[in-house]
């Protein structure tokens, strides 16, 4: 029998008022944004190329069960320091002709569309205008649009209640590999009710608790990647609005969505306010996959660098050598200011090539394939040192037996 003082009323009440207090203390203690902070004054004298952050696979109140209007989101986007934003609402394309895409507040805000398939969900980006036709088969929708120019991605693709069914078809581009909204459908329910309790103390550490390497998805892109060149990247699926019986708050705020991770465009040329070739910039870069995904809230990752080279003959993120020559590859860790433990991952077609624990990285190879890269770092925890995962993730290079000399794809 427990002393009958544990089981008054007013012990448990006292008892749960410092469990709470103690939760939150500690909570609020943990340190999770600003785990390095990119040295920005030497990118520019290193790098020709160009860098941008940007988001795809956001909605508006263009869709029915999403908040905001594109000049509250490219205001969010320029206080997060987002270059670009892909808008992708439901169904409909109706912004376009509205006139709601091109430079605001300092943000590109570009708009696609999201439709339901038979297979699963599809983006299609790229686009001049779109109508709905749900008995259009998917094949032939991808042809009529990639004849104007557009082209599709598949979002969604590893969740657990709705993921894409069957092979992908040759002219579907990429896959959505990291979707954060995705990540809370399908971590556990021990997870989700943590990041519930964590989220009025400290909102970074509760979208760590539910965050985890999407393993599944992940193989499915390596098995894509070792046949043709598919695209990896990450989308927010930002909708700002829940539903709580009657109530629709706006939550989670974009303020919040928008500094957690963010897709790193590369380019030759840059950026120059025109709306026509800013446009056909973003698309071509995110169409040849030159691109790298983060969590930037661990840290800012600008400056990581993938690259290969055979000579004179070279090649970025998303491009293809031929196997005729060996492949000098190089990894390149952000210029950090503090401390950050990191681990470099290269993964050959799914099954990892070298492991080190190193700032910069150069390796040699020849064997046909897709190369890619993950940048492990050290995810803050609730009880202990934390565990390793991925903080960056590259889109491959491929090398590829007669591919022609003095080309890079």
């Amino acid at each position: 029998m427990y002393p009958s003082f544990l089981l008054s009323g007013r012990f448990l009440v006292e008892l749960y008022l410092a469990y709470t207090l103690a939760f939150y203390s500690r909570a609020g203690l943990i340190k999770v944004n600003q785990a390095a902070a990119v040295r920005r004054e030497i990118l520019g004298e290193k790098d020709p190329l160009f860098e941008y952050r940007g988001l795809i696979h956001l909605h508006s109140q263009y869709s029915a069960d999403a908040n905001g209007s594109y000049d509250e989101l490219s205001r969010a986007a320029r206080r997060h320091r987002l270059d670009f934003l892909v808008a992708t609402d439901h169904n409909n394309a109706d912004a376009i002709a509205d006139g709601q895409q091109g430079w605001r507040n300092g943000s590109l805000v570009l708009t696609g569309v999201e439709i339901k398939r038979p297979e699963g969900y599809l983006l299609l980006l790229g686009i001049e205008e779109y109508v709905h036709n749900k008995l259009e088969c998917t094949s032939d929708l991808l042809k009529e649009h990639a004849e104007k120019g557009g082209f599709g991605l598949v979002v969604h693709a590893g969740n657990c209640r709705r993921p894409w069914k069957g092979e992908l078809d040759c002219r579907i581009t990429g896959l959505e590999i990291l979707d954060f909204a995705d990540q809370l459908y399908d971590c556990s329910a021990f997870a989700k009710l943590n990041a519930f309790l964590f989220y009025p103390a400290n909102w970074m550490l509760a979208c760590l608790r539910v965050y985890h390497r999407p393993a599944e998805t992940l193989a499915r892109w390596d098995r894509e990647a070792s046949r043709r060149p598919v695209v990896g990247f990450y989308g927010p699926n930002m909708h700002q609005k829940v539903k709580i019986l009657r109530w629709r708050p706006k939550f989670p705020p974009a303020d919040v969505v928008m500094a957690l991770a963010s897709n790193h465009i590369l380019s030759k040329e840059s950026l120059t306010g025109s709306f026509p070739s800013d446009r056909r910039l973003v698309y071509r870069a995110i169409r040849n996959g030159n691109l790298f995904f983060a969590l930037d809230f661990l840290g800012d990752s600008s400056g990581f660098r993938f690259s290969a080279s055979q000579g004179r003959r070279n090649a970025i993120m998303g491009e293809t050598l031929g196997t005729d020559a060996e492949t000098v590859f190089s990894v390149t860790l952000p210029e950090i200011q503090g401390r950050l433990q990191t681990e470099i991952v290269v993964y050959l077609n799914g099954a990892v090539f070298i492991r080190e624990r190193k700032r910069k990285l150069t390796f040699r190879a020849i064997d046909e394939g897709a190369y890619r890269v993950e940048v492990l770092t050290r995810m803050p925890t609730f009880l202990g040192r934390g565990r390793m995962a991925p903080w960056i993730y590259s889109n491959p290079i491929y090398l590829k037996a007669g591919f022609p000399v003095g080309i890079a794809g």
